[in-house]
């Protein structure tokens, strides 16, 4: 993978940019498709895999600009101003999943998931996790607590299926609860997720990092604000 063993360059990113441009428009249009045969093909966890690393992409993108504005040349200006992974047009690609997917309707209504609705309302509550994800990376911790208020937060929550979404909404929503001083909220959220994690018999190498990260932020919220621990996380 270029993103992960090599140095990408500008033509790499840009490249990434029209793929995930290109395959994420047709999965909006498949969303409202009288027939969701591509979308309905790609397994679940899959639709996070490609939501989660277009997030991934466009940090990675914002990071690697910012350097290259620091020790730009005049001939670098052309290619720095190139409108790709800009903030807002990620924003409107999520955006556009959530209102074409249904998903807030599907909440809203509290209705049962249906066969026939496939992958559509999964791909919309996908994106608007990363939504929070995004609003946290940009310091809104308000907006990325109210974009998730629709949500189900009970046993069947769609995100306890996928270790990686649980691990990544949980992480984010307690980020944004410390930042607003929620701390038993936070605290909350931290060690629910880290206490599914204690369940895994096996993690990859992103998952035990954000649960390093989580373990360390839930003890700086319990120093904050003095909580009872799961003593399953206790002993982790």
């Amino acid at each position: 993978h270029v993103f992960g063993r090599l140095q990408p360059t500008f033509e790499d990113r840009k490249d990434s940019w029209d793929n995930y441009t290109s395959l994420l428009q047709t999965m909006t249009a498949q969303c409202t498709a009288p027939k969701a045969d591509l979308l309905d093909a790609v397994p679940k966890s899959w639709l996070w895999d490609i939501l989660d690393e277009f997030v991934y992409h466009y940090q990675a993108y914002s990071l690697w600009r910012n350097k290259a504005y620091k020790g730009q040349q005049p001939a670098d200006l052309a290619v720095l101003n190139v409108d790709i992974w800009s903030t807002v047009k990620v924003f409107k690609a999520l955006h556009a999943l959530v209102t074409e997917s249904k998903v807030l309707d599907f909440f809203a209504e509290k209705r049962v998931l249906a066969a026939k609705e496939g992958n559509r309302i999964y791909i919309g509550y996908f994106a608007i996790a990363q939504l929070c994800r995004m609003h946290c990376l940009l310091g809104d911790f308000h907006s990325a607590l109210k974009v998730v208020e629709p949500l189900d937060f009970g046993d069947r929550a769609f995100h306890l299926q996928f270790a990686s979404c649980h691990t990544n909404l949980s992480y984010h929503m307690g980020v944004a609860y410390l930042m607003l001083q929620r701390y038993q909220d936070s605290g909350r959220m931290f060690s629910l997720a880290l206490t599914s994690m204690t369940r895994m018999k096996a993690a990859s190498v992103d998952l035990q990092k954000k649960t390093e990260q989580m373990t360390a932020l839930l003890l700086v919220v319990t120093a904050l604000c003095p909580q009872p621990m799961d003593p399953q996380v206790v002993q982790r």
